[in-house]
């Protein structure tokens, strides 16, 4: 390997490091919105088989 790719290297990595804050708010922002399992502000709350319950998370079941 040539030196000269080790740097090339080396500058990129350092590019990718001193952007990682907006990266990862962007990345962030796209899970969202494009509904994506990642996304951390998905709800937990569980989906009822059936259309006119409703989850009661004190009880854990559908009612």
């Amino acid at each position: 390997m040539s030196p000269k790719l080790l740097i090339y290297l080396t500058l990129v990595a350092m590019l990718v490091v001193f952007t990682a804050p907006a990266a990862e708010g962007t990345f962030l922002l796209f899970a969202c919105l494009t509904g994506s399992p990642l996304c951390p502000f998905r709800t937990t709350t569980p989906v009822c088989p059936k259309a006119d319950t409703t989850y009661n998370p004190i009880t854990r079941e559908c009612a």
